[in-house]
């Protein structure tokens, strides 16, 4: 599908319309048609952001940076199912337009004049249910697609701008992340009526950001209802551009990654995940890789306590590169995104978006205490504490810290919204590397319309 993008700078102001118009003009969707045998809906999403930042991390030394972001998609689904058979056919197709406006974002990743629409679902598949209650679902086209809670895949969310350079531009939107779906995919889905399930695939990536990177493999879970999931992982970038980004993504090509996970509630209130991921790339894609990344989770819900207040601690480790070696050991945090929530696995809104160490080099240790008000109101307070793996010479390990306060409001299921605080204290470590020295502090609004 050709895309359509415009270069010109808009104006911040247009946002807030959007927003306004957002809560307060009349939305369409639902059900266009439905019988016995086949449904046809059509369904809308709009989203809308608003930030503002004390420390710019890019090199264009803008001071304050205030930036805005927006994307609305419509799309079309449909479902055949006839009666007395054990089989659908499904499909769906969709649009989206995304926009970033003023500064662009704190990491320069887009400037604020991006604007495109382009294609994002597109996809057909069929399911069917033998006798043995075996069911195989087959789909290929442009879906979503993700793997546990997201630390390896979790969808296509990265959505670079101008900013990352005009071969990496995705459309900004960077922080609302719109964009979700590989743009090629063959999946296979196996459900069993015992506890395993499994897929295997097959995502092409035609995101430059990532390199256009397509990867195959496949995926086991063995699912109770007593200790959680417990899941296996494999996969093989098969090809990647190697000319995008400098170069920097080329190790992908020829890398096998493995994973090994588990997360559930073996106990009463008690919430138990963790999962080991290895590297390794014998110099098919022109560099030896031997990288790895782990993280062990716990938490804790007090029900009885008012607020049904969570406590969770999590330390994760991602590997850095060794200079003193002929391999590198830098692991590649490759579709990882947000998937339980603000920080699993964006660490930080900003040092998670915008400062780095976005997931590697680093081991970060994580507190967090969540509140739920009431059914439609919910507080979050996430701290993070990062030290780098393998720091410069004569450079701190200490990276820095971060607080994060964010309110969550969803008075119905259609409507989200979410304020936000940030603060990200460097240390030494950071002071050395950032491109600002001082305390940052970050403002965010964002809200989403879905149905």
């Amino acid at each position: 599908m050709k895309t359509t993008i415009y270069r010109q700078k808009i104006p911040i102001t247009g946002l807030f319309t959007g927003l306004l118009l957002l809560v307060s003009g009349p939305i369409w969707a639902g059900t266009i048609y439905s019988s016995d045998s086949f449904s046809a809906d059509a369904n809308i999403e709009i989203a809308g952001g608003a930030l503002a930042g004390s420390e710019d991390y890019s090199t264009n030394n803008r001071g304050n940076v205030t930036w805005g972001e927006s994307y609305f998609k419509f799309g079309l689904g449909g479902r055949y199912s006839p009666p007395s058979h054990n089989f659908e056919i499904y499909g769906a197709a969709s649009a989206m337009h995304t926009a970033t406006y003023g500064d662009g974002d704190l990491a320069g990743f887009s400037d604020g004049s991006e604007s495109l629409v382009d294609l994002e679902d597109a996809y057909l598949g069929i399911k069917h249910r033998f006798q043995n209650r075996i069911s195989v679902d087959f789909s290929v086209g442009a879906q979503r697609f993700q793997i546990g809670d997201g630390f390896l895949i979790y969808n296509e969310l990265l959505s670079l701008g101008v900013g990352a350079g005009r071969d990496a531009n995705r459309g900004g939107a960077y922080w609302l992340a719109g964009r979700k779906a590989f743009r090629k995919t063959a999946i296979l889905k196996l459900d069993f009526p015992t506890p395993y399930r499994m897929d295997a695939f097959y995502l092409g990536s035609e995101n430059p950001g990532n390199g256009d990177l397509e990867i195959a493999g496949i995926n086991i879970e063995r699912i109770s209802d007593d200790f959680g999931t417990l899941g296996i992982t494999y996969f093989r970038g098969l090809k990647v551009d190697k000319n995008v980004l400098s170069g920097s993504l080329q190790k992908r090509e020829g890398m096998d990654t493995y994973s090994i996970r588990a997360n559930g509630t073996p106990v009463k209130n008690i919430f138990l995940s963790g999962e080991f991921a290895f590297q390794k790339n014998n110099g098919q894609g022109s560099t030896d890789v031997s990288a790895h990344a782990w993280y062990t989770e716990v938490g804790y819900t007090f029900v009885k306590q008012p607020f049904s207040p969570k406590l969770t601690y999590r330390y994760s480790f991602f590997s850095g590169n060794d200079p003193n070696t002929g391999t590198n050991e830098a692991f590649d945090p490759l579709f990882y995104s947000n998937s339980r929530g603000f920080g699993t696995w964006y660490q930080g809104e900003i040092a998670g978006n915008y400062s780095g160490p976005f997931s590697t080099n680093t081991g970060i240790h994580h507190a967090s205490m969540a509140l739920q008000i009431n059914d439609k109101m919910s507080f979050n307070l996430l701290y993070f504490k990062f030290a780098t793996d393998e720091p410069s010479a004569n450079v701190s390990d200490d990276f820095g810290q971060e607080l994060d306060l964010i309110f969550e409001w969803s008075p119905n299921d259609n409507f989200y919204v979410t304020p936000g605080y940030a603060m990200f204290i460097p240390g030494a470590g950071g002071k050395s590397t950032l491109a600002s020295v001082k305390t940052s502090h970050l403002f965010q609004l964002g809200i989403i319309y879905m149905y």
